[in-house]
């Protein structure tokens, strides 16, 4: 059968887990209430220590469609790649250990691949908060996206070149449903050398090999969830900077014939950032910081950033000449006092 002819597609939910007793329930049971039937769970424990184990089990047992997947604990990306490989779907949906599904959600994704069986992929809304969604636009009224759009348009605001205006569909991996078949044929799976920022690569790289993918303005994701720093991929690691100067590099490498990596946008977002990891570097890690930052502005491309950028303030302006003459106690100076500030601020504020 092809996949014109899928009118009940069956959809693998993906679920990557870790120590998470405390709510996995509540993501299974959003799987288990939807409004269409026809999926399989894949829950893949990744080494996880508490009783998650013991919850997923129970759920696989009354249900023949939930499948639970121990492995050796090697991170999200490993996880994921596992859910990839077993899955049996038409399409694969990744659903986070801390996210929860609407009732309708698999119930309009199928209405959605009828409309357009060849997407390579569905791209759709999903909560942000209680009080507040994101949900995509598309381009303008257009809401299948042909190959030449997602190059012109959609492809280079995910590095960064353009603005992310109606164009940016979000570096996640989960307000997206993928096409099996797009996946295997394209072999496109998680980098699993990765400790952060793997969403990114991954949908810059369906991305580059789709024909076309179809945009849902409807919300069917709740992403917000109760934060808790044991489960978050965001936890900061020593190499994050240099990761992030990788991607760039990558992007530059692999893109660097067919677009223009000089923007003014590109330029100033990547800057920014910088700004951004140097301050985080030097508050999880203190002096330690010192050899980051030192080897950070090395790096001939943070050197290009720094010269191209046209400073907004004051500490832009020092940070920029700081970076471009390899003042590495100077640059750790602007973020550990900054730092010094917050924590006064902090405790004469406890004390009024």
């Amino acid at each position: 059968m092809s996949r014109r002819d899928i009118k009940e597609p069956r959809f693998s939910i993906v679920v990557p887990i870790y120590n998470r007793e405390d709510n996995i329930s509540d993501v299974i049971d959003s799987v288990v209430k939807q409004s269409y039937s026809k999926w399989e769970l894949l829950l893949i424990d990744d080494g996880s220590t508490d009783a998650t184990g013991v919850i997923c089990k129970k759920y696989a047992d009354v249900d023949e469609r939930i499948y639970y997947i121990e492995k050796k604990n090697g991170g999200v990306s490993t996880a994921r790649n596992k859910g990839i490989n077993l899955a049996s779907g038409d399409y694969i949906i990744f659903l986070d250990s801390d996210n929860s599904l609407t009732e309708r959600s698999l119930e309009v994704l199928r209405t959605g691949f009828n409309t357009c069986s060849d997407a390579d992929f569905i791209v759709y809304g999903y909560n942000e908060s209680p009080t507040k969604a994101w949900i995509p636009e598309g381009d303008g009224s257009e809401m299948v996206i042909d190959r030449s759009a997602i190059r012109k348009k959609y492809l280079p605001t995910h590095f960064n070149i353009y603005e992310q205006d109606t164009h940016f569909i979000k570096n996640f991996v989960w307000n997206k449903c993928y096409s099996s078949k797009f996946l295997f044929k394209n072999n496109i799976k998680f980098d699993e050398n990765r400790k952060n920022w793997e969403d990114g690569i991954f949908v810059v790289e369906c991305l580059d090999k789709a024909e076309k993918f179809l945009i849902l303005p409807e919300v069917i994701y709740n992403a917000y969830c109760e934060l808790n720093v044991e489960h978050l991929s965001s936890k900061f690691y020593k190499k994050q900077i240099f990761q992030y100067i990788s991607d760039e590099v990558y992007y530059r490498n692999t893109f660097g014939k067919e677009f223009d990596f000089t923007t003014d946008h590109y330029i100033k977002s990547n800057f920014n950032m910088i700004n951004i990891l140097f301050s985080r570097v030097t508050n999880v890690f203190g002096i330690e910081a010192k050899t980051i930052i030192s080897t950070t502005i090395q790096n001939e491309i943070v050197q290009f950033w720094a010269e191209k950028y046209i400073p907004q303030t004051i500490n832009e302006k020092k940070l920029r000449k700081f970076i471009i003459n390899g003042n590495v106690d100077k640059i750790y100076g602007l973020y550990h006092t900054s730092l010094i500030k917050r924590v006064v601020k902090n405790v004469v504020g406890f004390w009024k």
